[in-house]
């Protein structure tokens, strides 16, 4: 899953659209944001993390990293481990 499909899940939780998005951030951190350049960063993934926890935070949502659990057949070397990310 991308961010931009984490951000639109959120999106239709909250019966908030890209446009009022915008609107909010706009007003919240002093800062244009428009519908476009948000698609834009969204579609082609250049959105940087900072600004997509700032936007997550807004909807009154936070992200969470959680340590995956390690499947039994399959072992990772000693320095990899395995990450995933929940918003919640």
């Amino acid at each position: 899953m991308t961010a931009r499909d984490d951000l639109k899940i959120l999106l239709v939780k909250e019966h908030i659209t890209l446009t009022e998005l915008a609107a909010m951030a706009t007003s919240a951190f002093n800062k244009k944001y428009t519908v476009q350049s948000l698609s834009q960063k969204l579609v082609r993934g250049t959105m940087p993390y900072d600004e997509l926890e700032r936007l997550v935070r807004l909807l009154g949502y936070k992200i969470n990293f959680e340590k995956k659990k390690k499947k039994i057949n399959k072992q990772l070397p000693a320095n990899q481990e395995m990450y995933q990310y929940v918003l919640v």
